[in-house]
């Protein structure tokens, strides 16, 4: 029970023990667990910071949570076992050759028939149709556009704006400008440009 006095208090006030997990589902090639740290993206400090001897640390657990890996913890969630089946599905619809919006509709079915999820999917297959649909091809996209080397940093000589993409595309969807875009993430009109036509491209594709 939380103690609304706590912060009056001078004496050290103990907390719940917070965990953190990340769960992965992409189509990338990715172990079973891994621990992230926060650190391993800090930029190495200026030597007079180097005395001060500590630092903010935030330790993560990431699970994969792709059909076959780590079988009993997703059992554990009816829901997260149902959205596995769902995504294991539609990526063996597409594989085989199926539209996009074909292939989520036909998963979801599948699952309602059954009974994966299946009151929850009857009362929100068309949210949850257009929901996948619209993260499959972001997804596709960012893909994409991985594999074309469309990199804001080949300007610069070197590859280290691929982070960028995931935000632009979002940008993109919102409905800001290239220009403005391009000023928000210094990187030139034409790069967004680039980025634009190929989310376009895989949406007719869909």
């Amino acid at each position: 029970m939380y103690d609304k006095d706590a912060i009056y208090k001078q004496s050290l006030v103990k907390i719940p023990r917070p965990e953190f997990v990340v769960l992965y589902n992409g189509e990338a090639t990715f172990p079973s667990e891994m621990t992230l740290k926060l650190s391993d993206a800090f930029k190495e400090a200026p030597p007079e910071y180097h005395s001060f001897g500590s630092y903010l640390e935030l330790t993560v657990r990431v699970l994969n949570i792709n059909e076959g890996q780590n079988a009993d913890i997703v059992k554990q969630s009816e829901e997260l076992f149902g959205y596995v089946r769902v995504v294991s599905m539609i990526r063996a619809n597409v594989n085989a050759g199926m539209l996009l919006t074909e292939a989520v509709t036909k998963a979801v079915t599948e699952c309602i028939n059954q009974g994966i999820l299946a009151e929850f999917l009857r009362e929100n297959s068309k949210e949850v149709i257009n929901m996948l649909t619209e993260e499959w091809n972001l997804e596709r996209a960012l893909i994409v556009i991985g594999e074309e080397k469309l990199v804001i940093g080949r300007e610069k000589g070197r590859e280290e704006a691929v982070d960028l993409l995931l935000p632009i595309a979002n940008d993109l969807r919102a409905g800001f400008s290239f220009a403005t875009i391009a000023e928000k993430y210094q990187v030139s009109v034409s790069y967004v440009e680039k980025v634009h036509a190929t989310l376009e491209r895989l949406l007719q594709d869909s």
